[in-house]
């Protein structure tokens, strides 16, 4: 990096660094206040709530970053344009493509921050901030969560009522089908412990059998069965996509598609992450043609109205597609790549137009 990529390196990054940081304080108060109604239940008092929202900042830090990426360059090269600097630079030889070379520096630096938070710090937070609202508001209920969950295992269908610890879990249901789907066998468990072997451990297991002479009922102190459900796709079944890495995601999308589960929903998460890391430095390079011409003499508050214009229409889309896409049965790559391949359009004929 020589001098001027330097410095339009702490110009875009600096702003950049300024609107985030408004824009999380503004997502901040909204979520603090839509805490307050559970304040009071249980140990959940107001350190509680700002302990919970603070965790939550990282997904929004990761949700924000594009929005913040394009209205930090835009007010970046905003203020060096309005001071005439970027007039100097372009009188110097210097074409849009080299400027946007370095304006790019900062959007890979975003980038590799996007991916830190969506892979390293996002996923355990919100993990975390949900066990931790669950369990200080109804102090009964297990740390690792206490929703009822449900896996698919060959033919049998498992209900698990709750998440004990990472290897124990307790009120366990099996519904078994026969080759023609219908039920064959309704079994319950009180609890079941997970061995590394993939081997589970029933204990007093009571079955009732459906067969051709009747209902059969039995029970066993304790069953030992091969089982392909672990407590990691546990895990997984009971936090939603923001909970995931993509690795994580990625498995568990496999882990439906073999058991002919819809994994659609996950499918597109996946997807859409992808397509907000690879946005950044997308939004950083379209703010670029926006700062010549007439929007140089613009101040601030116009540089701010396009650019919140332009992330709104992106996120318009990318939530419009995703979300047909899921009615509609698209291709989850389809609809992810699409508003990318509008921001590409829009940075090259944008350029082309400033050159």
């Amino acid at each position: 990096m020589n001098i001027l990529d330097r410095y339009l390196f702490r110009s875009t990054l600096s702003m950049t660094a300024l609107v985030a940081f408004v824009l999380l304080a503004l997502a901040a108060f909204v979520d603090f206040l839509g805490e307050v109604d559970d304040v009071g239940q249980g140990s959940y008092g107001l350190g509680q709530a700002f302990i919970y929202v603070a965790l939550g900042l990282t997904q929004k830090s990761f949700e924000l970053l594009p929005a913040s990426a394009l209205l930090g360059t835009l007010l970046g090269l905003g203020n060096l344009a309005a001071h005439s600097e970027l007039v100097v630079m372009r009188a110097s030889g210097l074409s849009v493509v080299r400027l946007g070379r370095g304006v790019l520096v900062c959007g890979v630096v975003l980038m590799s921050l996007a991916i830190l938070l969506a892979e390293y710090l996002a996923p355990p937070a919100e993990r975390y901030a949900r066990q931790y609202r669950i369990s200080h508001i109804d102090e009964d209920l297990s740390a690792l969560g206490g929703e009822s969950l449900w896996a698919k295992d060959g033919d049998a269908i498992i209900n698990v009522e709750q998440l004990l610890r990472e290897d124990r879990v307790s009120g366990v249901y099996m519904f078994v089908l026969d080759s023609g789907r219908r039920l064959a066998s309704i079994g319950r468990a009180d609890s079941a412990g997970f061995s590394p072997d993939e081997r589970v451990q029933l204990d007093n297991y009571r079955v009732t059998t459906f067969g051709a002479d009747g209902l059969r009922a039995t029970t066993q102190p304790s069953l030992n069965v091969s089982s392909s459900v672990n407590p990691e796709l546990l895990a997984l079944s009971i936090v939603d996509p923001d909970s995931l890495t993509s690795a994580g995601l990625f498995r568990y999308v496999s882990y439906l598609k073999r058991n002919e589960l819809n994994f659609f929903q996950y499918q597109v998460a996946f997807w859409q992450r992808f397509a907000t890391v690879v946005s950044v430095p997308l939004m950083v390079l379209v703010a670029l043609p926006f700062v010549f011409g007439s929007v140089r003499s613009a101040g601030a508050g116009a540089r701010l109205v396009i650019g919140v214009l332009i992330g709104l229409g992106y996120n318009l889309a990318s939530e419009t597609l995703a979300s047909s896409g899921q009615v509609f049965g698209l291709e989850p790559v389809l609809t992810a790549m699409l508003p990318l391949a509008a921001l590409g359009l829009i940075i090259v004929v944008g350029v082309a137009k400033v050159r």
